[in-house]
């Protein structure tokens, strides 16, 4: 594993806002007057740790404006009701919308940060009562409340799984609705065994199905073993940052999802 001694603060990321939004995005700051793609999605998208995220790759290869949407941390709850998002998406050619964690969405158990997804704010009634052995006032992060979640009653946590799906569907539905252009989904499945972490239980093909019918298309882009095998070479981070790096798409990723996602764009006649 290699990184830079001088840490990601020697990467710009050019952050940007646009309108009366509160986040912050991934610049640099782009034209909204020219045709233009929108790419929306989170940690990922954004690029965290690359110099040439796939939106700005893409944007190289076609030669249309790409507006890179992504924001750290978030998931689909930080950017579906916000109306600058909104607002730069219904006026682009296509919208490419990345599939975020369902359990990032705040639901029947517990809510998370309207912008900051991966922070828990709160535990409900339902979740106090299906685990009265926990005190969730120790818990900060979702990642850290579901994997506690999951090792104290697997059973248990089987149905905060199907909540959590059922409310990312919603959202993501709803999402798709008000932008009201073409959306192509894309989505960056977690390979098992990868950085030692289990199989992703939220996200899977059953999920997806009723999205299909409801977007442009779906874009699953798998890390190839050439991915794998570079690892985070190219990638910029300091040395308390390398766990994080190693989990996120190196240069080599993004750009084999900018190469997918062209030529499914160029299939349905986008760019």
């Amino acid at each position: 594993m290699t990184y830079e001694h001088n840490g990601a603060s020697a990467l710009d990321y050019l952050s940007c806002g646009y309108g009366q939004s509160r986040l912050s995005f991934r610049g640099p700051e782009r034209s909204l007057d020219a045709p233009y793609g929108v790419f929306i999605g989170g940690t990922e998208t954004y690029g965290k740790f690359v110099a040439r995220p796939f939106p700005a790759l893409l944007e190289d290869q076609t030669g249309l404006t790409s507006v890179n949407l992504g924001v750290i941390n978030a998931g689909i709850e930080t950017v579906h009701s916000d109306p600058t998002v909104l607002r730069i998406a219904r006026g682009a050619a296509f919208v490419v919308l990345q599939v975020m964690g369902p359990q990032y969405v705040s639901n029947a158990f517990y809510s998370v940060h309207p912008r900051r997804n991966d922070r828990f704010i709160r535990a409900k009634p339902p979740l106090v009562a299906l685990y009265p052995q926990l005190d969730f006032t120790e818990f900060h992060f979702v990642g850290h409340l579901l994997s506690s979640l999951r090792r104290a009653s697997p059973q248990a946590f089987g149905r905060v799984v199907l909540e959590c799906r059922k409310a990312w569907l919603t959202s993501v539905i709803g999402m798709i609705r008000r932008v009201e252009r073409p959306v192509v989904l894309l989505w960056l499945p977690h390979v098992a065994g990868q950085t030692g972490r289990a199989a992703d239980p939220f996200v899977d093909e059953q999920l997806l199905a009723p999205l299909r019918k409801r977007s442009a298309g779906l874009v699953q882009v798998l890390p190839s073993g050439a991915v794998q095998d570079v690892g985070t070479a190219g990638m910029v981070f300091g040395a308390m940052e390398a766990f994080a790096a190693a989990d996120l798409p190196n240069p080599l990723m993004h750009g084999l999802i900018a190469t997918r996602l062209k030529t499914v764009l160029e299939d349905l006649g986008m760019v």
